[in-house]
């Protein structure tokens, strides 16, 4: 599998550049201090605390790509099926834990490897995390051979000249006088100024 390639099998160290892996974390704290340890106080401009961050042991965790909530909030979804639509995890890959991932409760944190900003970087979580896995983001198929289409058939014939068209002949025309207008003016202002 690809994804091994990119990742250690305990999922916790992120390569350098990597890119489409998801990490799935619970969160084992009560349900307010889970509220705060997923809320980021930092701004572009201060450090500021994200709990998150710190839990996972890491200097950049960027909140654009990570999902941190209750899984109540999936109830009629699910889990599995958040991760299959939401994050494009093939269900081959999530069927081995189905079980483990409808299961949870409380709060979790789903994280790309984006979050990471590129850098590798070994995660070292905190009491507060577990690691429930890592899974590979499915990559669109690349076509085999050539697309075929009969509207990219024929040849492109030229259009025809629009018969409403103002001439251009007569334009640049205007423009020169306009520019000569434009000079004397400037003459009139340089000499007549100075004749004084």
């Amino acid at each position: 599998m690809m994804a091994e390639k990119r990742m250690t099998d305990d999922g916790l160290t992120v390569a350098v550049g990597e890119r489409d892996v998801v990490r799935v974390f619970a969160i084992n704290l009560p349900d307010k201090e889970a509220k705060r340890f997923i809320t980021n106080r930092a701004t572009e401009t201060s450090r500021g605390t994200y709990p998150l961050r710190e839990g996972l042991g890491v200097e950049t965790l960027n909140d654009t790509f990570v999902d941190a909530f209750p899984v109540d909030d999936l109830k009629g979804l699910g889990l599995t099926a958040f991760l299959a639509e939401g994050h494009g995890v093939p269900a081959g890959q999530l069927t081995r834990d189905r079980v483990i991932l409808d299961a949870l409760t409380g709060h979790v944190a789903v994280i790309t490897s984006s979050a990471f900003g590129g850098k590798g970087v070994r995660l070292k979580p905190g009491p507060e995390l577990t690691l429930i896995r890592s899974y590979e983001i499915a990559k669109p198929a690349k076509p085999k051979g050539k697309l075929r289409s009969k509207a990219a058939e024929g040849v492109l014939t030229p259009t025809t000249r629009n018969p409403k068209r103002p001439r251009s002949g007569k334009r640049p025309w205007l423009g020169i006088a306009m520019l000569a207008v434009l000079a004397l003016l400037i003459a009139w202002v340089i000499f007549g100024a100075s004749g004084q």
